[in-house]
């Protein structure tokens, strides 16, 4: 009798990014989908990352969400700006990204264009390693 299958756990790290008080909402959004997505996307491919995600919470979003849920506290619904989802094999993806020089001089001054860093957080976890296919494609399509 044989051992079930393990999957492999991988690290996620979010980034929830409040934009800067004098950045508009769209300018906010342009910049990480034009100029921020742009200078990690080579860098993340490098080291390997499996997936990254930008989630806008804009006005719109909001309000949605207050549709669905119209009697939900206020406080329920978090005050960023965007999500930043990264999923890597392990977090030695990240240590290694984190000391590329294109990623000290490039990436992370970039922030200071459009994220208020002393709002923003970041939140690390370990996941499962989830099949596409056992949950919807569409959900998991990160390409």
């Amino acid at each position: 009798m044989g051992s079930p299958k393990q999957s492999k756990r991988t690290f996620a790290y979010s980034i929830y990014v409040c934009r800067k008080p004098d950045m508009d909402e769209q300018s906010h959004h342009n910049h990480i989908e034009n100029v921020n997505t742009p200078i990690i996307k080579p860098l993340l491919e490098k080291y390997g990352a499996v997936c990254y995600t930008v989630t806008h919470n804009d006005t719109p979003a909001k309000a949605d969400f207050k549709s669905l849920f119209p009697d939900a506290p206020s406080e329920m619904l978090l005050d960023y700006d965007t999500v930043i989802s990264i999923i890597v094999p392990d977090i030695g993806c990240i240590e290694k990204m984190r000391k590329d020089p294109d990623f000290l001089d490039k990436f992370i001054p970039d922030h200071f264009n459009f994220a208020d860093m002393n709002r923003s957080r970041d939140w690390e976890t370990k996941t499962n390693g989830v099949e596409k296919e056992s949950l919807l494609p569409s959900v998991w399509d990160c390409e």
